[in-house]
């Protein structure tokens, strides 16, 4: 994250939150619409976890985008 972080310039942007979670709980743990921004790096090794592909947790993970939103 603190690569991510330097290589991007995330300091400069004073009202950005990151969230480094397990993508499984986490979807849980937040209310509606609290998200201008999703990036789900949700990769194992060279693989995507089964429950990632569910319509349960992507229908989880919609639901904290806000409107104008967006997950990626």
């Amino acid at each position: 994250m603190a690569l991510a972080q330097s290589h991007f310039s995330l300091s400069q942007y004073k009202q950005l939150t990151i969230q480094v979670d397990d993508a499984e709980s986490a979807v849980h743990g937040f209310d509606a619409g609290q998200f201008d921004l999703i990036i789900d790096d949700i990769f194992w090794d060279d693989t995507i976890p089964d429950f990632c592909l569910s319509d349960k947790y992507i229908n989880a993970v919609k639901r904290l985008v806000a409107n104008e939103g967006i997950y990626w």
